[in-house]
């Protein structure tokens, strides 16, 4: 037996072993792959087989396979097409809500408002406290925790007058696109099709495809950093301007999501040094242009951390976790009982105590192994394969890393989970970035199948092509939707609240937001928060105001409008009834206080 074989045995053994054990695998399986999906993909892989020896299917593939550079863009650009207009049909057909509702996108939402009318952050507001919610600093200054490269991105959006939707489902499906032309370039644009249509089947992809978050735009941008050093690699190392697109695109990740870029920009980095390394010039040369390409966005995030923060290396992020999320920050530290939430909201009290002290408590340097197997590396397979099985042939793909190309793509896996040891949050969706890497271990797990096993590669690996297209199909809602108690739902959270208040349009009035003092603690991390005014910069500027209930304290309000905008009408809206209460025009309530 050749030691190829015997190391692909070897590596197949550890994928099964994964599978199988709990909690990645088989127990509790049934909940994630049930009997039919199973059932799908052993009749598919059995029509590979059965197909494996025609040679009109063999010569169509073999000629896709020799396409010409023109022709890989064209079918790359048909795909982004394809792509995004499934994700808005899918997204339809689900009935799912076209509009910011989670607190993250409500952040975004409001800072995309701000950059598109020029600015990074807003004054603090007269009524701060009225206006403050989740991921917005609203003392000090009106601003999003948030760093500032997707608001920057999906501004054309305001200026355009376009649905905050359209610029991400654009983002989502170019990512479908350029992982198809990448792997395409580094394998063949057969296996370039099949990462794509694992890209498309993933549930957490398609959730984030019409959302304003920043997983996608990240993936995006390190997709076009690869993109750009496989042109620079092709033209010799000579045409600079590429070293200029990736500097650039490593600066606009890099006040994106920060911990994230490092994952793209650290391997092209060794590339780039690796490719002239015996140039010691043009080393020099190169890191120049890729400093020079990120200099202008590393100015932007420094002028953003001073004007908001007052320092100019403490960003918003950290600024605003210091205050409402206490003990979160980068590294590894104790629980503290006495840490308070420095806001008078209680339902920002109710996520620190709820939602984040559980991820504090397990975050700890003794459990970090347990919290890992337990809890991260599950999510790490929910949000990158479409089903579980698929797992075994993630480390058969290691065995494949052997053109230095592959690296680059792949690295951004290993060097996520590293870097992610020390941040206290770790959740599905954060997992998006390294999915393309998955796509292409599954792909070279593939070609490494057929060159240990030649007498048989005929047949069997056409039949794991078709048995991982069964599984990628089955897990699209399209074909899973009627198995009531298995379906993959793309929304795993709803809110019917957001929903109702996106409808209602009530202009020129005031909406006080009474946060019930017996909430249970799923009211609100979870559910959604209405006290996001995500059509303007200035909340002052919005058609129908929405502001919290501060009891007592809401005659400071009716006072301000009064002076500002006397015609405003205010109401309460209960939280925990759903009605609304008319109090009348700001101008009647100001003077029944001074009478």
């Amino acid at each position: 037996m050749s030691r190829h074989r015997q190391a692909v045995l070897i590596v197949l053994a550890v994928g099964i072993t994964l599978w199988l054990t709990s909690p990645l695998g088989l127990l509790g399986e049934h909940e994630h792959c049930p009997l039919w999906r199973w059932i799908v993909a052993l009749i598919a892989g059995a029509i590979g087989a059965l197909t494996a020896t025609n040679t009109k299917l063999q010569h169509v593939s073999d000629r896709f396979n020799q396409q010409s550079p023109r022709r890989r863009f064209a079918i790359a650009v048909s795909i982004t097409i394809i792509a995004a207009a499934y994700f808005v049909l899918t997204a339809l057909n689900q009935d799912r809500d076209f509009f910011p509702f989670t607190h993250d996108e409500c952040s975004y939402a409001i800072q995309t408002q701000m950059i598109a009318h020029g600015h990074l952050w807003m004054p603090q507001h007269p009524l701060a406290d009225f206006f403050d919610s989740f991921y917005l600093i609203t003392r000090r200054v009106y601003a999003s925790m948030y760093f500032p490269g997707t608001a920057m991105l999906n501004a054309p959006a305001i200026w355009l007058h376009l649905p905050f939707w359209c610029i991400p489902v654009l983002i989502a499906g170019a990512i479908v696109g350029l992982v198809y032309r990448i792997i395409a370039e580094m394998v063949d644009p057969l296996s370039g099709l099949l990462a794509a249509f694992l890209i498309v089947s993933l549930s957490w992809f398609r959730l984030q495809s019409i959302m304003l978050m920043s997983q996608l735009p990240e993936l995006f941008l390190g997709l076009l950093m690869i993109w750009a050093w496989l042109r620079w690699r092709a033209s010799g190392y000579q045409f600079k301007r590429w070293l200029l697109l990736i500097g650039i695109l490593g600066g606009w990740a890099a006040i994106t999501r920060p911990l994230d870029s490092v994952c793209f920009i650290s391997p092209i980095g060794v590339a780039v040094v690796g490719n002239l390394i015996l140039q010691k010039r043009r080393v020099l040369s190169a890191c120049g242009f890729l400093l020079l390409g990120m200099a202008p966005f590393l100015l932007l995030q420094l002028i953003c951390n001073h004007g908001i923060t007052g320092h100019w290396f403490q960003t918003p992020f950290d600024y605003y976790a210091e205050r409402n999320l206490p003990g979160t920050s980068y590294g590894f530290h104790p629980l503290d009982p006495n840490a308070k939430v420095q806001s008078v909201l209680p339902q920002k009290t109710m996520e620190f105590e709820h939602w984040a002290q559980p991820y504090i408590q397990r975050h700890q340097p003794n459990q970090l192994a347990a919290d890992w197997w337990n809890f991260r590396l599950p999510a790490v397979v929910s949000a990158t394969l479409p089903a579980r099985p698929l797992l075994i042939l993630v480390p058969i793909g290691l065995l494949g890393l052997t053109d230095r190309r592959l690296w680059v793509l792949f690295a951004v896996a290993p060097i996520f989970l590293l870097l992610y040891i020390g941040y206290t949050f770790f959740l599905e969706h954060y997992c998006l970035v390294i999915a393309p890497a998955v796509a292409l271990l599954i792909i070279l797990a593939i070609k490494e199948c057929s060159s240990a096993i030649p007498g048989a590669a005929n047949r069997l690996i056409p039949a794991v092509v078709f048995m991982v297209l069964a599984f990628a199909a089955t897990d699209l809602w399209e074909l899973n939707h009627w198995d009531k108690r298995h379906a993959v739902d793309d929304v795993p959270f709803h809110s019917s609240l957001m929903r109702n208040l996106h409808e209602l349009t009530d202009s020129n009035a005031i909406v006080l937001f009474r946060f019930p003092s017996d909430a249970e603690p799923a009211l609100s991390p979870i559910s959604g928060e209405p006290v996001y005014n995500i059509d303007a910069p200035w909340p002052d500027d919005e058609p129908m105001i929405r502001a919290n209930d501060l009891g007592p304290l809401n005659v400071e309000l009716f006072d301000y409008y009064a002076r500002i905008a006397p015609s405003r009408t205010a109401r309460i809206f209960d939280r925990k009834t759903g009605k609304v209460q008319d109090l009348g025009p700001v101008s009647e309530l100001a003077n029944r206080k001074h009478n």
